[in-house]
């Protein structure tokens, strides 16, 4: 292994400053006993300063050691100075971060509150750790050779960074300019440079571009100059100078507001025609009057509910869902908290019980019955990657709120079997990186909530493990039992008709079952009818409601029910 290091400097110049550098204090002497590697670093990376190589190298050996992102906490511990000296090298460490050498992510330990000194963290890209582990040489941190999609994927995913503040707007603006110079040949890059927009305008117009291929025929301004501006003020004049159309964007006609007998709270933000006329013929494409309907969308239209039944206090709380949703009475009753001075209504259901006893089936009830379409969150988003699956979960709710806001009725936004994120967060004792992900995304998912606005269900098998934070967020909780005798004599009726009600009544009495084991029985019923052409008797169901159970009827206890 030793042998492996000689035969690469890069890896071996790292090595060395790393193993030096811990307690140094990056005093005069440990700076010239490391100058040499340092300079081979300097050469690698393409940079000049000894003391930016010497910065990186520490937080490679540090990053690869600890395998996870690192902030100014943990660099002053590992040089064995103070917070404040390390907070000198924040300078170095920024230009480093500017020509992507280094990256950032959100400090898991940030206070609410307003923004710390020691509010990012710092790590090596995977990339270049590979590279330099592999005795490859720097890889391109350019991004050419695009296509007009790929450019406008990365416009947005700057803007995102800026949003989660893992870059400031100045920032913003070297890396959109950087992006446009480098993809130069691309007609749509030479049209807009040709207006010549301040960077600004050019970041708005954008972003404006990248939301309407995806469909988006406009976007919330509001939101977009927060993210912008940190300041009020500046939002404020950014905005009075758009209403009074003094922008150069509006001037030449690619962009403007919409028009002012929009039905939005907000002032809204689209392309003109001749703004759409920067895609050329793929225009088209986005203006097609049938819409397909992204994978995640469950329309009501698509929506096949079976009858559901439940005992009756069940009922009255489903019964209360479905007259709250009906449009009309919910846009009342959001109308109606404003005037009381209260918040903008954002209703949050939680629905637990045991598996099987129709909690997805009632939300896509609620949904089929108020004519609301579902957003079903991916419940996947977990990766690798530093800061990536943080960044999906916050992108999940940021496409919720597109899609309110360009709905003609509140759409519902599904966590579907929610154990795996809503339980208990972890105190981090072990510093796992793991754990640091499993809570930052809780975090992000509790103070989500905590603005929410539009309709949130949640589903869960395990309400035991919730975390307490979780549970004051859900306005409404509610329970689903197991059917009692009467109900459970409801559903067999329903499912098999063909029996007498005494043969119902039978069933319904000695068989403690869910409404998903009745079905199932149910199911198996009519396929052995349809495969031997005879109907089936009531032992033969019998037989079937045993078979639901993997112990004998006097040690009966249902397995995942």
């Amino acid at each position: 292994m030793q042998q492996e290091i000689k035969e690469n400097p890069v890896l071996s110049a790292v090595d060395i400053i790393f193993t030096k550098g811990q307690k140094s204090k990056f005093t005069e002497s440990f700076q010239q006993s490391v100058s040499k590697e340092a300079q081979i670093i300097c050469e690698y990376l393409g940079i000049d300063s000894e003391a930016q190589a010497l910065c990186w190298a520490m937080l490679f050996g540090m990053g690869i050691q600890a395998n996870s992102a690192l902030d100014i906490d943990n660099f002053s511990n590992y040089l064995n100075v103070s917070v404040l000296r390390a907070f000198q090298f924040t300078k170095d460490l920024d230009s480093l971060a500017r020509r992507k050498l280094l990256a950032k992510q959100k400090n898991t330990r940030r206070r609410r509150g307003g923004e710390s000194l020691n509010y990012l963290n710092l790590y090596v890209p995977s990339d270049l750790v590979y590279a330099v582990v592999n005795g490859e040489p720097l890889p391109s941190r350019r991004k050419t050779d695009m296509n007009l999609y790929e450019l406008l994927d990365n416009v947005y995913m700057y803007f995102q960074q800026r949003d989660d503040g893992y870059i400031d707007t100045e920032e913003l603006g070297i890396e959109i300019t950087g992006l446009l110079e480098e993809n130069k040949k691309l007609p749509f890059v030479r049209q807009v440079l040709n207006y010549k927009l301040p960077i600004l305008e050019q970041i708005i117009l954008l972003v404006v571009c990248q939301q309407f291929v995806e469909g988006y025929s406009s976007i919330d301004f509001v939101r977009l100059l927060k993210t912008l501006f940190v300041e009020t003020q500046k939002q404020l004049a950014c905005r009075k100078e758009w209403i009074n159309s003094k922008t150069k964007l509006q001037k030449v006609g690619l962009v403007d507001l919409e028009n002012e007998s929009s039905l939005r709270n907000d002032k809204a933000i689209m392309l003109t025609p001749k703004g759409q006329e920067l895609f050329g013929e793929d225009r088209h494409l986005f203006l097609d009057s049938e819409i397909k309907t992204p994978k995640d969308i469950i329309l009501p239209s698509s929506l096949t509910v079976p009858k559901l039944f439940f005992n009756p206090e069940e009922q009255k709380s489903i019964d209360f869902l479905i007259d709250l949703l009906k449009p009309d009475n919910f846009k009342s009753c959001v109308n109606r908290m404003k005037d009381l001075g209260m918040k903008s209504l954002g209703l949050t259901v939680l629905l637990h019980s045991l598996p099987g006893l129709g909690k997805s089936e009632s939300v896509n009830l609620v949904s089929k019955v108020t004519n609301r379409c579902i957003k079903k969150a991916d419940l996947t988003f977990k990766s690798k990657w530093y800061g990536e699956s943080e960044r999906n979960i916050k992108n999940l709710f940021v496409s919720y709120r597109k899609l309110l806001d360009t709905s003609e009725l509140e759409p519902i936004l599904l966590f579907d079997e929610v154990d795996g994120i809503f339980g208990t967060r972890k105190t981090l004792s072990s510093h796992s990186s793991i754990d640091q992900t499993e809570n930052t995304i809780q975090n992000i998912i509790l103070s989500e909530m905590s603005e929410f606005r539009g309709i949130l269900f949640a589903s869960s098998n395990l309400i035991c493990n919730l975390d307490p934070a979780f549970e004051r967020r859900f306005l409404y909780k509610i329970r689903l039992e197991r059917p009692n005798s009467e109900t459970r004599f409801l559903i067999w009726k329903d499912k098999l008709p063909q029996l007498g009600d005494d043969e119902l009544r039978d069933l319904s009495e000695n068989w403690d079952m869910s409404g998903a084991q009745i079905q199932n029985v149910s199911t198996k019923a009519l396929m052995n009818q349809i495969l031997t052409g005879k109907p089936f008797t009531l032992q033969e169901i019998r037989k079937l409601c045993e078979s639901e159970f993997l112990v004998k009827k006097s040690e009966r206890r249902p397995i995942g029910f």
